[in-house]
């Protein structure tokens, strides 16, 4: 079962933009209006994957009209795992690749004493990113990068590393995860990616039913 007080953190805390094609907003999901929650699953597909999302109010990032990221139940539930290692690291550091709303880096920032961000996108690192040092300051590191190709210092690690770098959920981002779980494994005690074990369910699943066919 989720752990309330640890899903209240995954929340977004940060304000709405609309900034070059960078938009964050709020919305609601209520409790009653079934189209308006049809609407809502619409919008974001994988919700509709068997991941729903309890009526509240939340926030929904989109870059050039495409939407990246959502504080929703699911993907709140999606980053416990990365929030629990965190906990269980008081004073650690920590790295996360891919921005998105920061809802992770929050988080891990309420135990650990620093987390590293790596983002590919100059325009959500000038926005979110801002948002996220000018509200920490030097307890976080905003890096415009790539986490695939980005050189690290010699000797760089890290208690935890959460890799969030994808916008949609797809069982051919498997490769991915492994790419860099093996780039980044010298260099942390912890590491996952984020929705790994149900790109795992949904490929084994896609490889029943094709034995039938």
């Amino acid at each position: 079962m989720a752990c309330p007080e640890k899903m209240a953190r995954l929340a977004y805390r940060g304000p709405d933009f609309d900034i070059d094609g960078v938009v964050v907003r709020r919305f609601v999901v209520p409790e009653d209006d079934d189209k308006t929650f049809e609407q809502f699953v619409a919008e974001l597909p994988h919700v509709a994957m068997g991941r729903g999302c309890d009526p509240g109010t939340y926030a929904a990032l989109s870059v050039d009209g495409k939407l990246w990221m959502s504080d929703t139940t699911a993907e709140k539930n999606d980053h416990l795992m990365a929030v629990a290692v965190a906990d269980m690291a008081p004073g650690g550091r920590g790295l996360v690749t891919g921005l998105g709303l920061g809802c992770v880096v929050a988080a891990m920032l309420d135990s650990l004493d620093h987390v590293d961000v790596i983002e590919r996108d100059w325009r959500v690192v000038e926005t979110i990113g801002a948002w996220y040092k000018g509200t920490y300051g030097d307890r976080v590191e905003i890096i415009h990068a790539d986490a695939y190709a980005y050189r690290w210092p010699g000797g760089q690690r890290w208690d935890v590393v959460w890799h969030d770098i994808w916008p949609t959920i797809c069982v051919d981002d498997l490769s991915e995860h492994a790419q860099l779980n093996r780039r980044y494994a010298r260099r942390t005690s912890w590491q996952g990616c984020w929705v790994h074990d149900d790109l795992l369910y949904y490929r084994a699943k896609e490889r029943r039913r094709s034995r039938w066919w």
